[in-house]
C-alpha cells in the first residue's frame, strides 16, 4: 500500500478517481440493461467480454495501481477491473451494435409466456413483458406500462442486424391471431 505520508494529496486523488470510476461503471452497467434486453446476445458472451476486458486491464495496470489498493491479490484486482473496465467496454460495444444497424425487417413470432415485472417501491407501474423465441434465442421483451398483453398471442418484431452482428429489436407490435 502506498504510504500516504509520501504524497497524501496524490494518494487521495488516485483512490478517489478509482472509486469514481467504479461508480460510473455501475451506472454504465445499469444503462446497459436496456441495450441487453433489446439485443439477441448470449449472457455468456456479455460476461466473457467483461472478464476479458478485466483481465487485460488487470495485466496492464495491476502493478501501477497496487500501491493504491489495500491488497495485491490478483483475483480482487481482476474483479475490480472486470467491473469497471469491463462495464465500460461492454456498454460501448452494445451501444455501437444497437445504434449502428442495417436495414430492418418485420418478423412474426409467437408469445411463449407473459407476465409483469415487480412494481417499484415508489409507485411505479408493474411493466408487462412477453417471452418470445427467435432463432433459438429466448428473449424477454419488456413493454410500456399501459400495454396490455392478455388478449395477444403473437408479436411482430422489427429486427435489424447490428454493427457487431448481433440482431437488435427496434420495435414491438402485439398481434391477436385467431
Amino acid at each position: 500500500m502506498a504510504k500516504s505520508s509520501e504524497n497524501p494529496r496524490h494518494y487521495k486523488l488516485v483512490t478517489r478517481a478509482c472509486f469514481l470510476l467504479f461508480i460510473l461503471a455501475m451506472l454504465a452497467l445499469y444503462g446497459q440493461v436496456d441495450l441487453y434486453r433489446a439485443t439477441f446476445i448470449s449472457p455468456f458472451i456479455s460476461a466473457g467480454i467483461m472478464i476479458v476486458a478485466g483481465l487485460l486491464f488487470t495485466l496492464l495496470l495491476r502493478k501501477r495501481l497496487a500501491p493504491y489498493f489495500a491488497t495485491r491479490s490478483f483475483p480482487l484486482h481482476l474483479l475490480y477491473h472486470s467491473l469497471t473496465a469491463g462495464s465500460f467496454v461492454l456498454f460501448l460495444l452494445m451501444w455501437l451494435n444497437f445504434h449502428n444497424h442495417g436495414t430492418s425487417q418485420k418478423v412474426h413470432t409467437p408469445i411463449i409466456s407473459k407476465g409483469n415485472l415487480s412494481k417499484g417501491k415508489y409507485g411505479s407501474c408493474a411493466r408487462p413483458y412477453i417471452r418470445i423465441k427467435y432463432k433459438g434465442h429466448k428473449k424477454q421483451v419488456v413493454l410500456n406500462c399501459n400495454d396490455r398483453t392478455e388478449m395477444y398471442n403473437s408479436t411482430d418484431l422489427t429486427i435489424a442486424k447490428g454493427m457487431l452482428g448481433f440482431e437488435v429489436i427496434l420495435g414491438v407490435e402485439l398481434v391477436y391471431d385467431f
